[in-house]
């Protein structure tokens, strides 16, 4: 739960926003406005960085691959001298 302060002019505001745009009260309101910051912010990092995600999955797919590879070739055995 989140609780926050506003001014009669804010809370007025917020109240005539609501009205405009069907939002059955104010939380539903605030919750829009956050999920739609939410998205915007997910969606604005991906356009920062677009590669940055592919990135992620490709250490992850290289990490899975080390450890099929390790899995299913036994390891080699110290040569002696």
């Amino acid at each position: 739960m989140i609780s926050i302060r506003l001014s009669e002019e804010e809370h007025d505001g917020l109240c005539r926003l609501s009205a405009v745009t069907n939002a059955h009260s104010l939380s539903d309101l605030a919750r829009n406005a956050i999920r739609l910051f939410l998205c915007l912010t997910a969606h604005e990092r991906l356009l920062t960085d677009p590669t940055g995600a592919v990135q992620a999955q490709m250490e992850i797919l290289n990490r899975r691959i080390d450890e099929l590879r390790n899995h299913l070739l036994p390891s080699e055995p110290p040569t002696t001298q």
